[in-house]
Order: structure tokens, then C-alpha cells, then sequence
């Protein structure tokens, strides 16, 4: 019986030259990632913003809450795609696309005018696409670069 492939054995010494758990950098790393994604950003502050939008282009806040509204369920149908495609592609593509939709569809609200559609279709494309940067994603390439 030979031992080929077999894997190499760590003793406690070479684990003990690391002053910091190497998980503790993944969840670190984790923690700043989900820091800057869709939910602590757009979400938190979105209740902030419904009075200047209602304000600045006179609708109510029951139809800029439609936006979010519809928003929302268009991420939690688009999650379940976008896990297999993190699956087929691999987590970097998905979240560098994901990024770049992020920060399109930022910049496609500030040419929003006067079309309560437009506002929509805007915001729910940024969400839609959100996924692919959200938590999900980094956290799957960083714990998988742990191993």
C-alpha cells in the first residue's frame, strides 16, 4: 500500500506561527464586502430618499414604494439564477459583472425625469442584477480561496 496523494500532515507548531486564524481574515473580509453591497446602501436608505423623490418629481410615496416593491421581488426571483451561474461561471465573473451593473444602474438614476416607468425599470434592473455582488457571492469566493 503506498501513500501517494495522500495529504501532508500539519502539526499544531505550523499552526501556531500565524498570530491570527486565517478564518478570522476571511470573515473579515466578508464583513467589508457585505459592508458595501446592495442592502446597507440602497436599502437602509431608502426611506431617506422618499421625500426629496416626492418632492422633486411629484409622486406619491406609495408609487416611488412601488419601485422598491417591485425591486424586491425581482431580486428574490433572480437569486436562484444567479447561484447557478456562480456555479457555472465562477464567483469572481459573477461578482465583477455584478459590480458593474451595480454602479450602472447608480449612474442610470441620476438621468431619471419626470416617468414614474423609468424610475422603476431602472431600479429594478439594479436590483435584479445586485445578486451578483451581493453577499452571497464574495462570501462564496472568499471562504473557497480559505481552503
Amino acid at each position: 500500500m503506498t501513500n501517494e496523494g495522500a495529504r501532508p500532515i500539519v502539526t499544531t507548531s505550523a499552526l501556531k506561527t500565524s498570530r491570527v486564524f486565517y478564518g478570522w481574515w476571511v470573515v473579515l473580509a466578508s464583513g467589508i464586502g457585505l459592508a458595501f453591497c446592495f442592502g446597507p446602501i440602497i436599502v437602509a436608505t431608502f426611506g431617506i430618499f422618499l421625500k426629496p423623490l416626492s418632492n422633486e418629481f411629484g409622486w406619491s410615496r406609495a408609487q416611488i414604494s412601488l419601485a422598491f416593491s417591485l425591486a424586491m421581488v425581482a431580486h428574490t426571483v433572480a437569486v436562484p439564477f444567479i447561484g447557478r451561474l456562480a456555479d457555472y461561471i465562477g464567483a469572481r465573473k459573477v461578482i465583477l459583472a455584478g459590480s458593474l451593473f451595480l454602479g450602472l444602474g447608480v449612474f442610470l438614476l441620476s438621468t431619471v425625469s419626470a416617468h414614474l416607468w423609468q424610475f422603476c425599470a431602472i431600479y429594478v434592473m439594479r436590483r435584479r442584477c445586485s445578486p451578483l455582488s451581493d453577499g452571497a457571492g464574495p462570501m462564496r469566493l472568499w471562504a473557497w480561496r480559505s481552503l
